[in-house]
């Protein structure tokens, strides 16, 4: 569970990056299309597809607030939820990997000591010194008591670790999965306004007449008043 808990914590690292680079891309393209929406492409335009063009080109500054808006939100919303999160998760699974690693060690360098005390043991003859072969075995009792019960110790907080490793990757795995759910949320509202933005350009589009466009370029601009006149 810690190597998940730490796969985990990449994997979040790496989302929290991709939405950070989403936001900009929305920020760049929100910035570029309000820039499109002021220049005047267009504008010679006149009658009834006048007024189509420009609910177009509205559209397109509309649509420049939706993504600078969607930008806002993803780092607000998403990205910075994910830094957040592991931040205060840090001190925690740090906590619970350093307490292992100090088990590891402990068990290490109790094994070590019951090494140099069966050693010692060997090299004592009962025969010959019988007070210390006796110390000695009471010496490697002891070690070994002591080595055993670092090893008990380390099993009893490995489990104790994974059990909240566990949990972590449990609280882990809704809390990746809310912030997903919300970004296919924001997604969702973007497409809305979008299909409105199209909707309003449809219906004045719809409205446009060629006929009338025509006629009142007539009467605005005189024509057709001059007739050819015979010379005499």
């Amino acid at each position: 569970m810690v190597g998940k808990n730490t796969r985990g914590k990449t994997a979040i690292k790496e989302m929290s990056d991709f939405m950070r680079e989403r936001a900009a891309i929305e920020d760049q393209y929100s910035k570029s299309m309000a820039k499109l929406a002021r220049t005047q492409y267009g504008d010679c335009e006149e009658g009834t597809l006048r007024d189509a063009w420009r609910e177009i080109r509205s559209g397109v500054q509309a649509a420049s607030a939706s993504h600078a808006s969607l930008a806002t939100k993803l780092l607000n919303d998403v990205e910075r939820p994910m830094a957040q999160y592991l931040d205060s998760n840090k001190k925690s699974t740090k906590k619970h990997e350093q307490k292992i690693t100090d088990d590891r060690k402990a068990v290490r360098k109790e094994f070590e000591q019951v090494e140099r005390s069966r050693m010692a043991y060997d090299k004592v003859d009962a025969r010959k010194d019988r007070r210390r072969y006796q110390a000695a075995v009471e010496d490697l009792k002891q070690q070994i008591d002591r080595y055993n019960g670092s090893q008990y110790k380390w099993v009893e907080d490995m489990i104790a670790v994974a059990g909240d490793m566990e949990q972590y990757e449990n609280e882990r795995h809704k809390f990746v999965g809310d912030l997903m759910s919300e970004y296919t949320k924001m997604l969702r509202v973007l497409i809305t306004e979008h299909e409105n933005i199209s909707l309003s350009q449809e219906r004045i589009l719809d409205k446009s007449d060629c006929g009338g466009d025509q006629k009142m370029w007539v009467t605005s601009n005189e024509t057709g008043r001059v007739r050819p006149v015979d010379m005499k």
